[in-house]
């Protein structure tokens, strides 16, 4: 299906997509990051173990460890959104691209399906 629909993922990509707001954009992407299993996940179980009970201000620590976290976090999810937008400029200008980065896509998925299939695990 993705090497059939290659031409038609170049036809949406040049169709007119609905112009949210900045502040829409940034709310939604608050909601997806405070609500994401991963997150709640790494806070709960990673961030206690850097806490260094020894030097007292339990809350204080694991807070500048989650503040940390959250700058890391919003840096590089700010910048995986620079390059998205970036490169969905650039296919939009170039369908051709598009083509042919979703036929490689398409191969690349077979050739994967077809190494699990061949492949055993003896574990």
């Amino acid at each position: 299906m993705a090497w059939q629909g290659r031409r038609s993922v170049a036809a949406e990509l040049a169709a007119k997509t609905s112009q949210q707001g900045c502040q829409r954009i940034l709310q939604d992407g608050v909601l997806v990051g405070v609500s994401s299993p991963k997150s709640m996940v790494f806070i709960a179980a990673v961030l206690p173990e850097f806490v260094d009970r020894s030097l007292g201000h339990t809350a204080l620590q694991l807070l500048v460890l989650g503040l940390v976290w959250v700058d890391i976090a919003l840096v590089s999810d700010s910048l995986w959104a620079l390059a998205a937008g970036t490169a969905r400029g650039w296919l939009a200008r170039r369908p051709r691209q598009l083509e042919r980065a979703q036929g490689v896509s398409a191969v690349v998925m077979v050739g994967l399906g077809i190494g699990l299939a061949v492949t055993s695990r003896t574990s």
